[in-house]
């Protein structure tokens, strides 16, 4: 996402963000009740204030970019033994 917005393809950044963020809330209506539920939701927010950002055009844009990938990163890295102990219903 962040390449497009250095390509300064703003639409290509938002839909590509809205797509992570419809495949991250469908995952995490299966996670209802377990500890990663709120890492989701967090993530959703940290989504959401990106698509806003790239909305308003505001100079912190890139900063939120670099902070959802990160997230991302670290959940990656911590997920797999988060996931590895729950059960999905």
């Amino acid at each position: 996402m962040n390449f497009f917005y250095y390509l300064k393809e703003t639409d290509k950044a938002k839909k590509s963000l809205e797509a992570s963020r419809l495949i991250i809330e469908n995952i995490n209506q299966f996670a209802k009740g377990a500890p990663i539920h709120g890492v989701f939701r967090d993530l959703i927010f940290t989504i959401d204030g990106c698509i806003l950002s790239l909305d308003e055009k505001t100079h912190t844009t890139n900063e939120k970019l670099k902070d959802l990938g990160h997230k991302v990163n670290l959940m990656l890295i911590k997920g797999g033994l988060t996931i590895s102990d729950m059960k999905f219903s």
